[in-house]
């Protein structure tokens, strides 16, 4: 066996143990927009951390995050080492704690609001939009264009923010963050909503022209 290829092998199979070792956790970058990202951190100099992962076919990977994205480290022993730090001659930035909040509140927006709502309604939005300005057909998308702009700037009520404590809700900057990723999150849906609901209008919109045509001819 090639002597590069057994050493690959062995590299792989060390990560594995040490992984194994502790019990398949690794070293957890939690990003300042909420993200995680998972791997070995091997170095956080030079305003870049740096960081090991396995991708597929088990091959060993590495990379870098900009020190200025991440809030926190934790590594797989459970220790925490902050990398977030607020400019103290800037009142308009988060504390530590502030920034804790706001990134739980991103984190709990992301896995509990649901924009099925929005979806189904751009699609009938899409749809609207297509006939509404007929036969003028590109300006088709200016119906649910204005849509998923007020879709996406309307309030989002306290009582609906699902994953919420008590403590969570008191918290100014948990709101900012929650609501934040909700007014994204709805007017995603409600463009990829309103996209299909064009396609589909303005497809059977030349249908019917075409089977009208066929009529008089």
């Amino acid at each position: 066996m090639n002597k590069r290829i057994l050493g690959a092998i062995c590299l792989i199979a060390s990560f594995f143990n040490t992984a194994l070792a502790q019990g398949l956790q690794l070293d957890t970058i939690l990003l300042l927009n909420s993200q995680k990202v998972y791997g070995k951190v091997i170095d956080t100099t030079k305003n870049l951390v740096k960081y090991q992962y396995i991708g597929k076919k088990g091959k060993q990977f590495e990379s870098g995050i900009e020190t200025e994205r991440v809030f926190s480290i934790k590594y797989a022993d459970g220790k925490e080492s902050l990398l977030y730090s607020p400019d103290s001659t800037n009142d308009e930035e988060f504390s530590v704690e502030d920034m804790r909040y706001f990134i739980k509140g991103q984190q709990d927006a992301y896995e509990h609001y649901k924009t099925k709502k929005s979806f189904y309604t751009g699609i009938g939005m899409g749809l609207v939009g297509t006939y509404v300005v007929t036969p003028m057909v590109i300006l088709s998308p200016v119906v649910p264009g204005i849509y998923s702009f007020v879709n996406g700037s309307r309030w989002m009520k306290i009582k609906k923010m699902k994953g919420a404590t008590a403590e969570d809700l008191t918290k100014d900057t948990y709101l900012m963050g929650y609501t934040k990723v909700v007014r994204n999150k709805r007017i995603q849906s409600s463009l990829k909503g309103s996209a299909i609901g064009l396609a589909v209008g303005i497809t059977t919109m030349y249908i019917f022209r075409d089977q009208r045509i066929g009529l008089f001819d």
